[in-house]
Order: structure tokens, then sequence, then C-alpha cells
């Protein structure tokens, strides 16, 4: 009998620390991503306005891209010009939505939040 009952305890505990190790997203989750996508959104539109790319952790390059004759009007549009800058963007925005489709549960049209509007 004390044999099982060290079973059933071991096997509890392993439950509660996978519990944990498997938490749910919370909303101050998605807050968090959201107000970074943000930021990253602000850099993306003074790069593809200045035509400077950034680095892989968004810090401006010292060299010129390519001044552009008019800023690019959506994100598709910048990933020539800016691509290091386009792809932290889309990659953030890619992890917001599967966020955002795992806490409802269903599937979101998220093509403006993919390809916004940079002006």
């Amino acid at each position: 009998m004390p044999d099982t009952l060290l079973q059933i305890l071991g096997l509890s505990q392993r439950v509660l620390v996978g519990g944990r190790f498997a938490k749910l997203a919370t909303t101050s989750d998605l807050d968090g991503l959201i107000t970074e996508l943000r930021q990253r959104e602000t850099v993306l539109q003074r790069a593809a306005v200045t035509g400077i790319n950034v680095d892989e952790a968004g810090k401006p390059l010292a060299t010129l891209a390519a001044k552009p004759e008019a800023p690019p009007k959506d994100v598709d549009a910048a990933a020539a010009l800016v691509p290091t800058a386009v792809k932290r963007f889309r990659d953030l925005a890619a992890e917001v939505e599967i966020l955002l489709e795992a806490m409802v549960h269903q599937s979101i049209d998220t093509a403006r939040l993919a390809n916004p509007a940079l002006n």
C-alpha cells in the first residue's frame, strides 16, 4: 500500500509541475506583445521614411539602404527597402496572431495586422 501512495504522490507532483510549464497565456502576455508590436511598427515607419534599415535588435544601421522617393504606403512595399525592420515586425505580428487565436479559440482575420498602412 505505501508504494501505491508514493506513486500517486509522485504523479500528482508531475502534473503540478507540468501544469506550471504549460501555463496558458494571459491578457497581460497579449498586452505586452501588442505593446512591443506597436514599438516595432514605429521603428519600421521610421526606417521606411528614412531608408535606414535596422539590425536584429532594432537599432538603426549606420548605412543608408536607399533614400525612397516617397515613403512606402504599407509593409509589403517597405520590404525591399528595409527588410530587417519588416522581418522583425512580421515575426512579432505572427506571434500576436497565434496568441490571439489561442485565446479566443477561433481563426482571426489578421491581414491588417501583418500589412498595416505606414502613414
